[in-house]
């Protein structure tokens, strides 16, 4: 009974929080996309929840149709991942991956894969940064059974504005397990070997302004646009 009123009372204390950008690929405007998160209660522990939400708009619906929808829950004080859940659409590829928590661990559906404790995934990231939360040393971030060792490089700071460089570089271990032979497009140009990654951070608002992925001529550009409260 007292687990239900926590959680009552949680709930109508939280509220969510969304963010809208824009994504361009070269330059041509072809997905929206949404960030929000909200806190909550999972297993007895105060959490956050993160939705990352990406759909493919105007000429590019036709071409290449993409819905994809990532949910991440994590413990607000420790960061753990307690939950992730995603389930993406795009031309010859459906992906759907969960989680279950089990025994303080967390591990894919179906499989002896555990998300590490002390790793974050990449959503979670954005919203660390966000909030001014992340510790800079020895962050590892981990997709879908692989994990990589992350470097973000402070380059700038103007205005509320921050800009990163995030360098990740893939770990090899024993224990790994790769869940997808084939992921989305949107995750495969995050974590594309050799790519460059910049991040745009706006720690007065506390919101990812802008984010910009690129391989040689290749580049994924995420501009913010708005943000419903």
């Amino acid at each position: 009974m007292t687990r239900i009123i926590i959680l009552v009372l949680f709930t109508a204390l939280s509220y969510t929080r969304t963010h809208h950008y824009k994504v361009e690929f070269m330059g041509v405007n072809v997905a929206a996309v949404t960030m929000a998160h909200r806190d909550t209660i999972f297993e007895n522990r105060a959490a956050t929840i993160v939705e990352f939400t990406a759909t493919t708009e105007s000429v590019s619906n036709y071409f290449f149709p993409v819905d994809n929808y990532y949910e991440i829950i994590h413990s607000i004080d420790s960061q753990q991942i307690l939950s992730f859940s995603k389930k993406t659409i795009q031309p010859g590829l459906k992906n759907e991956l969960f989680t279950i928590f089990e025994n303080d661990e967390t591990y894919y559906q179906n499989t002896k894969a555990k998300i590490p404790n002390g790793s974050i995934t990449i959503f979670t990231l954005f919203h660390l940064l966000a909030y001014n939360l992340v510790n800079a040393d020895n962050i590892i971030i981990e997709r879908e059974g692989l994990q990589y060792g992350a470097n973000l490089i402070e380059m700038q700071k103007n205005d509320g504005i921050e800009k990163y460089n995030l360098e990740l570089v893939e770990q090899s271990s024993k224990n790994e397990i790769k869940i997808l032979e084939h992921t989305d497009i949107f995750t495969w140009a995050v974590f594309k070997e050799n790519a460059n990654r910049l991040i745009w951070v706006n720690t007065k608002n506390q919101r990812i302004e802008k984010c910009k992925f690129s391989v040689g001529f290749f580049s994924l550009t995420a501009e913010y646009l708005f943000t419903d409260e």
